[in-house]
């Protein structure tokens, strides 16, 4: 066998060695991530809802959606909190992907959590960052601890309580009620599109497509959880 043959065979069986052990790796692992990415999701739901009285259910709502596109109408012991859904842009860095909870209305929102996001640390990420209150200062003087109880970014928290129409950034004589980061415009535009998907979402499966309630379909699935 001549070398130029013998050296393509070699590379031929490392390559395959190679794609075998990714294809290995990744059956092992797949199912885990999905897992864990599901349990990511549902946490979020439970988050963007206001604290439960006994066990909270999650109904699907939409017929034969991907987890990642279901609607979920949310409840407790006491009757509806509201409505749960993702929504997905694309920023500077990648997808950003949200938890929006609407009133039970599907009106205003109630609760708002950035799930995934691989922006520029130090810029893009300040959308999800929380102000630091206490200081070395305030160590010293005995200044308490944070509240830890739900604490929500300052740039997230403009979305609480606005509607479909004034999920936007803000511009000269527009609707829009969201101030941009200042170095993050894109970041802050890919959240405020996110967020509008969902809410778009979840108004589509409550009011159906003649605008009305849409009682054609039973919820499919509930899950139990509490906070």
């Amino acid at each position: 066998m001549n070398k130029p043959m013998h050296y393509a065979l070699v590379l031929t069986a490392v390559c395959l060695a190679a794609a075998l052990g990714v294809a290995g790796v990744f059956a092992v692992t797949h199912p885990r991530i999905v897992a864990l990415a599901a349990a990511g999701r549902t946490e979020a739901q439970t988050r963007v809802m206001p604290a439960p009285k006994g066990e909270l259910k999650l109904n699907g709502m939409v017929k034969e959606a991907a987890e990642t596109d279901q609607v979920y109408e949310v409840s407790d012991s006491t009757g509806k909190l509201g409505y749960a859904a993702s929504g997905e842009a694309h920023g500077y860095g990648g997808p950003i992907i949200v938890m929006v909870g609407l009133d039970p209305a599907a009106e205003a929102i109630i609760g708002l959590e950035i799930v995934t996001q691989s922006e520029t640390p130090g810029l893009g990420t300040r959308v999800n960052d929380l102000p630091a209150r206490r200081t070395w200062l305030g160590l010293l003087r005995g200044q308490p601890p944070d509240d830890p109880g739900k604490p929500v970014p300052p740039f997230l928290k403009q979305f609480y309580g606005l509607k479909a129409g004034e999920i936007q950034l803000k511009q000269s004589g527009g609707p829009g009620k969201i101030e941009a980061i200042t170095g993050a415009t894109i970041s802050s535009r890919a959240v405020t599109n996110a967020v509008a998907a969902a809410v778009a979402r979840i108004q589509s499966a409550v009011n159906g497509p003649s605008g009305k309630a849409d009682s054609s379909w039973t919820p499919s699935a509930t899950t139990g959880a509490t906070k």
